[in-house]
């Protein structure tokens, strides 16, 4: 995998296998206009209205919600991964050579596993301070959040798509 990254400059490659279900090979290409070398990382929400290019990877335990999250953000123009846990969370880890624009997740999780902990462990394996938007059903306040360092946000799971691609957006433009 190194001697075609080495061939080809500023892609990203991602490989991953489930034993029974079969192996998936990814190709990251940087996206270019004509006269444009090269795509800024963080994209400024007031140059654009949509997450084209982004990728983001998304964390949900209900595969109904999860597909639903993935294809609002696809839609926005994301690149998506989705995960549902931390065991999926750490295999797409291993496996993937393109570190996260944005993290979107249900804060509650099965198993006692949570969004924020799959949050914490992303940011520690770039160890970078990857920008997060927390989905929840629940009326819990900022508390659960109070030791999560910024840049995040914390939304209902009944926002409206315009307001989660909109929230996503400014994140990825925030300056912090």
């Amino acid at each position: 995998m190194q001697r075609i990254q080495s061939i080809l400059p500023r892609h990203h490659l991602a490989f991953s296998t489930r034993v029974g279900r079969g192996s998936r090979f990814s190709v990251y290409v940087p996206a270019t206009m004509p006269g444009v070398t090269a795509m800024p990382k963080r994209i400024d929400p007031a140059d654009r209205h949509d997450l084209q290019g982004v990728y983001a990877i998304v964390c949900d335990d209900e595969p109904v919600l999860l597909q639903g999250l993935a294809q609002l953000f696809r839609g926005a123009g994301a690149l998506v991964d989705t995960v549902s846990c931390m065991a999926e969370t750490e295999s797409l880890l291993e496996n993937t050579a393109r570190e996260p624009d944005i993290v979107i997740t249900d804060i509650r999780l099965r198993n006692n596993e949570t969004g924020i902990k799959v949050a914490e462990r992303i940011r520690a394996f770039w160890e970078s301070n990857i920008p997060v938007v927390f989905v929840t059903g629940e009326l819990i306040g900022r508390k659960a959040l109070v030791e999560f360092p910024e840049p995040y946000v914390l939304i209902g799971k009944s926002t409206s798509a315009r307001n989660m691609i909109d929230s996503a957006a400014h994140l990825i433009g925030a300056d912090i």
